[in-house]
């Protein structure tokens, strides 16, 4: 939530589009830490854990959909609405780790034919 906090310090217009840009941030500044909880809401290690990560995610989505100014508390409504926001998020991530794949694809590929021709 601090990504988003000082995401949203200069007051943007787009504060739906602020809060998207601080997931995508936070994603990236702590991807060892994002792994980690996806992989424990996708095969949670114990009981506990397999209410804790998604009671924690509705929360998180519910104060993201308040930070972007789409919902009014923290209940099912606003976390239905933040968990679109997360998803646009990783939407935009895989294209752009997609982008970058191909990139380095064709630059590779473009050294790999100089060496060949050269």
């Amino acid at each position: 939530m601090a990504s988003i906090e000082r995401g949203l310090v200069d007051d943007p217009e787009d504060r739906r589009e602020a809060v998207i840009e601080a997931w995508r941030h936070a994603s990236r500044i702590y991807s060892g830490v994002r792994k980690v909880v996806d992989e424990m809401a996708e095969d949670p290690p114990t009981d506990v854990v397999a209410h804790a990560v998604p009671a924690t995610a509705r929360n998180d989505w519910a104060a993201m959909a308040i930070a972007a100014g789409l919902a009014s508390g923290i209940d099912e409504p606003g976390a239905r609405v933040g968990q679109r926001l997360e998803l646009e998020a990783r939407r935009r991530n895989l294209t752009e780790q997609s982008t970058a794949n191909k990139s380095l694809a064709r630059s590779l590929l473009g050294k790999v034919q100089a060496a060949l021709i050269g």
